[in-house]
């Protein structure tokens, strides 16, 4: 389950049970760390490569910057 082009991010969670990655296409994954298991998948966020992740305090947000100059919320 790994990205189809190249990683340019990635965030730990602030328990560190997560990671977030972002890649090239603007996709984002997000993995179990105990496991390695894919959680979730959010493709084309943006529509340019991912430059910054970051965790809400409780990990139920992912907030990513990008290339294309905008910032989401997942």
């Amino acid at each position: 389950m790994a990205h189809n082009c190249s990683v340019l991010s990635l965030c730990f969670s602030h328990d560190n049970e997560y990671l977030a990655s972002g890649d090239y296409e603007g996709t984002i994954k997000v993995w179990r760390v105990a496991t390695g298991g894919l959680l979730r998948k959010f493709v084309h966020v943006h529509d340019k490569g991912i430059t910054k992740l970051c965790f809400s305090q409780n990990n139920q947000q992912i907030c990513s910057a990008s290339y294309d100059g905008t910032i989401r919320y997942e």
